[in-house]
């Protein structure tokens, strides 16, 4: 008994994944429309629509009622036990018929979807190439503009002046100056410092040269003077002899 409700609890939570339920609707038979039905000629021809036309009519229609026509008796009850399993066989198959025809559209809506999704990256991947094209163009002209610079600019930097914290260049001490104002304001102290000494020592070394020069023009002025004077004496000695030797 154990086994048995068990069973019964799998069989209804499958019943209930399955969301499927027999119907109890039945419809009146049609034998002339039944009757019409060449059934050699349906399976020579395959004819899988007449058969979908009738697989309603075969699958909720009922025989427990119907009766012979010559004698009035019901139809023997295992032929219509027989003929109720094929009709809940048919009603299953055409709920999983019908299950996977909404399945396949779906699929369907979904390749759709994924074919439009597709195109829409293959255009954006194009975009992408183009404009990927248009930035590979302009790397090589800004390179071959980079290029002429650097060959324009080669002579000007073989005179450069180069920085002492990095690896830059400049052409000359005034960008370097401002080079160290931005990068280096703690390296630039010390060197403005350095710069004020090396200011002061000159300075002091153009009053010393100074000094000297003006020791020197002094001491040439002098010299000039006593030049003077000796000519002098020379021109007095000169007129002297020329009056002694006059007389």
């Amino acid at each position: 008994s154990v086994a048995f409700s068990q069973g019964m609890d799998s069989m209804a939570g499958a019943q209930s994944e399955l969301c499927f339920s027999f119907s109890s609707d039945k419809i009146k038979v049609d034998w002339r429309r039944i009757n019409a039905v060449n059934i050699d000629l349906l399976v020579r021809q395959v004819d899988i629509d007449a058969l979908q036309e009738h697989i309603r009519d075969v699958t909720y229609c009922s025989l427990e009622t119907v009766r012979c026509t010559w004698c009035l008796t019901p139809v023997d009850p295992t032929l219509v036990k027989l003929f109720r399993l094929a009709q809940l066989s048919l009603e299953w198959l055409h709920h999983c018929q019908e299950k996977l025809i909404s399945s396949l559209r779906g699929m369907e809506d979904k390749v759709k979807s994924s074919d439009t999704k597709c195109k829409k990256l293959q255009a954006k991947s194009k975009g992408q190439e183009q404009k990927m094209k248009k930035m590979v163009s302009e790397l090589k002209a800004r390179r071959n503009i980079i290029q002429k610079q650097q060959s324009m600019f080669a002579k000007y930097m073989s005179s450069s002046v180069q920085c002492q914290h990095c690896d830059k260049k400049y052409m000359n001490g005034f960008f370097l100056q401002e080079h160290m104002l931005r990068r280096h304001p703690s390296q630039c102290q010390n060197y403005d410092q350095e710069q004020n000494q090396r200011l002061q020592q000159e300075k002091l070394q153009l009053v010393t040269e100074k000094g000297k020069l003006q020791q020197g023009i002094l001491e040439v002025r002098e010299e000039a003077v006593n030049l003077q004077q000796e000519n002098l004496t020379l021109k007095s000695k000169n007129s002297k002899l020329k009056a002694e030797r006059k007389v």
